[in-house]
């Protein structure tokens, strides 16, 4: 089993096509709307 962190990791290695109320976003771990909240389960 993989933990928080090793997710989070793997995660940075995807480039999906994402947008953003029409905006392309280039760093979805990061976009303020699109972030992963850690440590909510």
């Amino acid at each position: 089993m993989k933990s928080g962190e090793e997710f989070f990791e793997e995660l940075k290695e995807f480039k999906p096509l994402i947008y953003c109320r029409g905006e392309k976003v280039d760093d979805f771990l990061r976009h303020p709307v699109l972030k992963p909240v850690k440590g909510v389960v």
